[in-house]
C-alpha cells in the first residue's frame, strides 16, 4: 500500500515559519527598486487583496497584460526580481527551522503512519469506515509513505532525512507467520523546485494568461509551471504523477487548492474516480470554526461539507458521481496533525 502526502505552505506555517504570502509581501514591497517597472508592480500588488500564494501566482500571470512583445523583457525582469527576492526571503526562514526531532520523533512517526486517528480529528464512525474501506489497520500490510512537496523550503526534507536515518527509514515492523511487514519512508519530490535551484512559479496553463496565442516561448517556459518542468528536463512531473497513480491514500496537507495547480487537482480527481477503495484525507485550517463552544461540532461539520464540495469542484468530480465520491473524502478541520513549533531559539534575521 502507498500513502502519498501532498505538502503545501501550511506545513511551514505549522512549524512556526513566516512563509505566508503576507509575510513575503511585507518584506518585498519595502525593498527599494530602481527599476520603474518593478516599482509599479509592487505598487499594484500592494493594492490587491492577496492572501494565498496561488492568488499571487494568478495575479502575477494576469499582470502580463501590461506588456506586449516589444516590452516583454520588462515583465521578465519583474519575474526574475520576484524569484530572486523570494529565494532570499525563504532561505532566511528556512534557516530558522530546527531539524532536531529527538523529542518529537515518535509523535512525527505516529502522524505520518496515521496511528491513533482520533488524536488527529477522526470521529469513531469515520475511523471505522476508513479501516473497512482501505484495510489500513491490518498488520499483514506493507506501507510506503511518499511525499510531494509543493514548497521550496527543505523543512519536510530534513524531517524525513532524520526519520530515514533510523532503521533505514522503517517506521514500524512486525512479523506474522515468519513474514516481515513494515511501514517505511519512501520518496520525496519537490514538484516546484527547491531554494537556490529550479524554482517554479507561475500559472497552470495558457488559459490563465492574457494574449496567450502569440505569447513568446521564453515567457511560456518561465511562467507556465508544467512547461517549465518540461524545460528543466528532470522529469519531475512524470515522477510525481507516477507516485500519485500508485497511491491508495492521498493526504493533502497545508495546500490551498489554487487554480494555478489545476493540473494536479485534475490528476487526483481522475485517480480518485478509478477505484472505490481509494481515499483522500484533506487537512483544512478554518479560523471561523471555534473549538470551545457547545456548538463547535455543528460548525465543524458545516465546514467539512463546504470544503469537501470545494475540493470536488477543484478535482472536477462530475455532479452525478459526487454522492459516492464524497464518502471517500475525509475532511479534517483544524487538526493537530503536524503542528509543532520547530523554530530555533535564536532566529536568523
Amino acid at each position: 500500500m502507498n500513502v502519498t502526502y501532498l505538502i503545501g505552505n501550511g506545513f511551514d506555517l505549522g512549524v512556526g515559519l513566516e512563509t505566508g504570502f503576507d509575510h513575503f509581501l511585507k518584506y518585498y514591497i519595502d525593498l527599494p527598486s530602481e527599476d520603474e517597472n518593478i516599482a509599479k508592480f509592487k505598487a499594484t500588488i500592494k493594492k490587491e487583496t492577496i492572501e494565498l500564494w496561488a492568488d499571487f501566482e494568478k495575479c502575477f500571470g494576469e499582470y502580463i497584460a501590461n506588456f506586449n512583445n516589444d516590452t516583454i523583457d520588462n515583465y521578465i525582469a519583474i519575474y526574475e526580481d520576484v524569484l530572486s527576492e523570494l529565494n532570499k526571503y525563504l532561505n532566511k526562514e528556512n534557516d530558522k527551522f530546527s531539524d532536531d526531532i529527538s523529542k518529537d520523533e515518535k509523535q512525527i512517526s505516529d502522524w505520518i503512519r496515521l496511528t491513533a486517528l482520533h488524536n488527529i480529528g477522526f470521529r469513531p464512525a469515520v475511523t471505522d469506515d476508513f479501516y473497512n474501506d482501505t484495510g489500513y489497520n491490518k498488520n499483514d500490510l506493507d506501507v510506503q509513505y511518499n511525499f510531494l512537496s509543493f514548497n521550496y523550503t527543505t523543512t519536510i526534507d530534513r524531517i524525513i532525512k532524520k526519520l530515514s536515518s533510523t532503521n533505514g527509514g522503517e517506521l514500524y515492523s512486525c512479523n506474522m507467520s515468519n513474514v516481515k511487514y513494515s511501514r517505511r519512508i519512501g520518496s520525496l519530490i519537490h514538484v516546484h523546485g527547491e531554494l537556490n535551484k529550479n524554482m517554479i512559479m507561475g500559472v497552470n496553463d495558457l488559459k490563465q494568461l492574457p494574449f496567450s496565442d502569440d505569447l513568446p516561448d521564453r515567457i511560456r517556459r518561465r511562467v507556465i509551471k508544467p512547461q517549465k518542468n518540461i524545460s528543466i528536463g528532470y522529469k519531475i512531473d512524470e515522477q510525481a504523477s507516477k507516485l500519485l497513480n500508485s497511491s491508495n491514500i492521498i493526504c493533502i496537507y497545508g495546500m490551498s487548492i489554487g487554480i494555478t495547480d489545476t493540473i494536479w487537482w485534475d490528476r487526483i480527481g481522475k485517480w480518485l474516480l478509478l477505484s472505490d477503495n481509494r481515499k483522500i484525507i484533506y487537512f483544512v485550517r478554518d479560523t471561523t470554526v471555534k473549538n470551545d463552544t457547545v456548538y463547535s461540532i455543528d460548525q465543524k461539520i458545516d465546514s467539512e461539507e463546504r470544503h469537501c464540495e470545494k475540493l470536488m469542484d477543484s478535482l472536477n468530480i462530475p455532479l452525478d458521481k459526487r454522492k459516492i465520491i464524497k464518502k471517500r473524502i475525509i475532511v479534517l478541520i483544524n487538526s493537530s496533525f503536524m503542528q509543532m513549533n520547530k523554530v530555533k531559539a535564536l532566529s536568523i534575521k
